[in-house]
């Protein structure tokens, strides 16, 4: 077996007390179990859209997941083959619960993924009583340069703001001339959209040019510490891989 821990800068927030700043896992031929900061077992298995700029400009390309979002999380995986298989498990504040499930298909060229999750008392939803369950199924498929993959969400809830809402998101990337393009749309609950186009250029030694922008959905957020909701950003600078 196998056993290392990961302090990625990625990660969330909060501390090793929360299980927030990294992860720990045991590996063979059993499978991975992970814990920590790891994603739950939906996410792990369907993945999102691809993104734009710099800095991700607020992630506006990604579906919400229900488990793996409040840490400590676990996460089983085992591979066989083409074939995945995940289960994942999350217990953050007393009674409060998410576990989920997962199976994902790939080969060089395309791929398919179908997640189950189910969350209760979930504090990342402002600690409402309650319950959402959520399907989510994507895929990818890459021909002639061009990579396009969907995600699309279907989520059931007892909660009064959330309510029954579907979820998407489809993106293309390519390279063209040395120049690497990629544009996205996702539509979220409410039916309010956010798009967004990006590039990137490959200077060599690990140095790239990279630039995007995206406008926001109508209900992005209140204005007030944030852009606006309809606004447009982006960003551009040079990105270096070591």
């Amino acid at each position: 077996a196998n056993t290392d821990t990961d302090l990625d800068g990625d990660h969330d927030t909060g501390g090793a007390v929360n299980g927030q700043a990294g992860e720990v896992y045991i590996s063979g031929a059993f499978g991975r179990l992970a814990m920590g900061d790891v994603d739950g077992a939906a996410q792990a298995a369907v993945g999102q859209v691809d993104g734009v700029g710099l800095t991700g400009l607020g992630d506006w390309n990604e579906i919400i997941y229900m488990t793996g979002k409040t840490d400590p999380s676990m996460l089983y995986s085992y591979t066989t083959g083409q074939i995945s298989f995940y289960l994942s498990a999350e217990q953050p504040l007393g009674g409060n619960h998410a576990w989920g499930a997962g199976f994902r298909w790939a080969n060089d060229a395309y791929s398919f993924g179908l997640g189950y999750e189910s969350a209760s008392d979930n504090p990342d939803l402002g600690a409402i009583a309650g319950r959402i369950d959520q399907i989510v199924l994507g895929g990818s498929a890459t021909f002639s340069g061009i990579t396009l993959k969907a995600v699309y969400a279907m989520t059931e809830s007892t909660l009064t703001p959330v309510g029954d809402e579907d979820s998407y998101a489809i993106s293309a990337s390519g390279t063209f001339s040395g120049v690497g393009v990629t544009a996205f749309y996702r539509e979220d609950f409410g039916g309010s959209g956010a798009y967004g186009l990006g590039a990137s250029y490959d200077l060599g030694g690990g140095a790239s040019i990279v630039g995007g922008v995206v406008r926001l959905p109508d209900f992005a957020n209140d204005g007030t510490t944030l852009p606006t909701a309809g606004d447009v950003v982006s960003d551009f600078g040079l990105s270096f891989t070591f």
